[in-house]
């Protein structure tokens, strides 16, 4: 399964089939994402993910230490941008 940001669309099947796989395409729309596209939304919908993990007992799609991953580099790139300088993972993480 893959998304296309920022379209709304979804493609479920398997690569390999011929040269672009056996997908089928869905336009996806969810009335209560206020904004579609890039950022707006996505985080909706995997929160929808992650409960669903939980409510079926499964694994997360991502882990603890990947969404940890993500806010430290995200805080690097701003401190790097707001004083100009190379910013080291390692200041975020132990």
């Amino acid at each position: 399964m893959e998304t296309y940001v920022p379209h709304p669309l979804v493609r479920i099947g398997r690569r390999g089939e011929h040269w672009m796989g056996s997908v089928e395409t869905h336009e996806v729309h969810d009335d209560r994402v206020a904004y579609e596209g890039h950022h707006d939304g996505s985080s909706y919908l995997e929160h929808l993910r992650f409960r669903d993990a939980i409510l079926q007992g499964t694994a997360p799609e991502v882990t603890l230490e990947d969404g940890l991953l993500s806010v430290a580099i995200g805080a690097a790139a701003h401190r790097s941008i707001d004083e100009g300088r190379v910013v080291e993972l390692a200041e975020f993480l132990r």
